[in-house]
């Protein structure tokens, strides 16, 4: 393959695995990076936890400000996330406005305490328009023998926990 179609291909692949608004990976760019680090998905031989992050009331800054400033919210969590956590953890804009966070090698406290900062380390973000946007966060660790799906249930009820509980705060499961 000449050098020109080699580039052009690689480019291809990572927009099919990068969501084009946030510029963090998609669904299938978190599978592809979960395939390439364990081969084997039904169970993984590493300690890892699961972080859901959910954008407490973006529906509401879409009708009042537009899409647009939604969208730029959506930026801005998105880069304060990956600002926010290690190099070997793997961020994804999972569906709409919610994220989540893969770190291999914590355990729930440690995840949790990650949760804590995250939410913490937003209020001081500089918002478009002067807003205030808080997230909500749902954690959970993989259990030995697990599969990842299981954990990731687990986190999106965690999740479901926090928002139900007030939001702006990290529940674990």
């Amino acid at each position: 393959m000449n050098e020109a179609l080699e580039l052009e291909t690689r480019e291809l692949a990572g927009q099919a695995h990068t969501d084009p608004l946030t510029q963090v990976l998609n669904r299938e760019g978190l599978r592809a990076a979960l395939m390439e680090k364990w081969p084997h998905p039904d169970a993984s031989p590493e300690q890892f936890a699961v972080v859901f992050v959910d954008i407490d009331h973006l529906k509401k800054v879409d009708d009042t400000h537009g899409h647009s400033v939604g969208d730029k919210v959506l930026c801005a969590l998105a880069a304060a996330i990956q600002r926010g956590i290690r190099a070997s953890d793997k961020l994804a804009r999972w569906d709409g406005e919610e994220f989540l966070i893969i770190c291999p090698g914590t355990k729930a406290a440690d995840a949790h305490l990650l949760g804590e900062k995250l939410r913490e380390a937003l209020s001081y973000q500089i918002w478009p328009h002067g807003l205030r946007v808080t997230a909500s966060f749902g954690v959970t660790a993989l259990q030995p023998g697990e599969v990842i799906g299981d954990a990731i249930k687990r986190a999106d009820s965690a999740l479901d926990q926090a928002k139900s509980n007030g939001r702006n705060c990290v529940r674990v499961a």
